[in-house]
């Protein structure tokens, strides 16, 4: 389902409790969930990325090359058409046949659904073609946003006909991992070294923070969901990390989360949040929204035992069921309540 960054809801975020300003992960809720299966030998394949147009439509990718389509909610994939032997880092579809795919050669288009992929170029920030796109995020059918390694950060107007640079930043390029906007001109570009980059004008001009805090012990971030210019969550190496005006989150990661978080997924405005990663799956729910605790919750399978799994993206199907992958093929699709 395509990402809705803006709108969202600030008590996404927190809640108005005096007691505590930091995350309560000592609630647990469990889901029912899917394990699928890819077509025989594609099973070891890290999947890396997964896009779900509507409830029974899908795509993932991930290494070798691997890009798998269902049109029945997961019960089976069909290969589509090669990408070689680049890395899909990241699926895009702005309909059920158009969409984009951000691959270690760079960004590539196709209008029948994955049949076939056209490259097309975007720039790094030296202002030349090449380098590998990680994120993709189309703000409106016509505008656009493509980051990626030496410095990438590629805008559109489009419709992605042509994208350009969006910065010259010669003293050093960065690897951008992720890009989040809540509107058009307004949003955020993350990524490796803490750097983390933002905009309110469309990439005319960015604030700049670069540089691992002293002693914080994060230096890659994975993912980045943004809300409005203040208020955004960050998958990153050290767990999950919310920030909002009034609240302290966002000082260092959560003390009871140890393991890395890679991606993060919405149903859209006012609707769940999930963020996946190493061995835990962490999910939004307002039930859990008490006066001195924020509306997270570890995920745990049904039989109460925690997963071990490692997950590196998620996406909503819809308001009640999202999917995440990972390593060695893992598709799971979980059914939210």
């Amino acid at each position: 389902m395509k990402k809705l960054y803006g709108l969202l809801s600030l008590g996404l975020l927190a809640t108005a409790g005096c007691q505590q300003d930091k995350y309560i992960f000592d609630s647990y809720s469990t889901m029912r969930f899917d394990a699928l299966k890819l077509p025989a030998a594609a099973d070891t394949m890290a999947l890396r990325t997964v896009d779900f147009v509507s409830a029974a439509q899908g795509y993932v990718g991930g290494d070798q090359g691997a890009f798998f389509a269902t049109t029945d909610a997961g019960q089976t994939w069909t290969r589509m058409a090669s990408l070689g032997t680049r890395t899909v880092h990241k699926l895009l579809f702005t309909s059920p046949t158009a969409g984009w795919a951000g691959t270690d050669a760079g960004l590539y288009r196709t209008t029948n659904g994955g049949q076939s992929w056209a490259y097309v170029p975007t720039y790094n920030g030296y202002g030349s073609a090449g380098g590998s796109i990680l994120d993709v995020q189309f703000v409106t059918p016509q505008v656009g946003y493509a980051v990626g390694t030496q410095g990438a950060i590629s805008k559109t107007t489009n419709g992605g006909a042509t994208w350009t640079t969006t910065h010259r930043y010669y003293y050093k390029v960065y690897t951008f991992r992720a890009v989040s906007f809540s509107s058009v001109d307004s949003g955020t570009v993350v990524g490796d070294e803490y750097a983390k980059w933002t905009t309110t004008n469309g990439g005319q001009t960015w604030s700049v923070l670069d540089g691992s805090p002293a002693g914080s012990g994060v230096d890659r971030q994975y993912d980045v969901l943004r809300f409005n210019e203040k208020s955004y969550l960050l998958a990153l190496a050290g767990g999950l990390q919310a920030y909002a005006p009034a609240y302290s989150y966002g000082q260092r990661p959560d003390d009871g989360f140890g393991y890395p978080a890679y991606g993060l997924a919405t149903a859209g405005p006012r609707g769940p949040v999930v963020a996946v990663g190493e061995r835990t799956i962490i999910r939004q729910r307002a039930a859990d929204a008490a006066p001195d605790s924020a509306p997270w919750v570890y995920v745990h399978a049904p039989d109460g035992t925690s997963f071990t799994e490692k997950f590196y993206a998620a996406d909503f199907a819809d308001s009640g069921t999202f999917y995440a992958v990972g390593a060695r093929g893992l598709i799971y699709r979980f059914h939210y309540q």
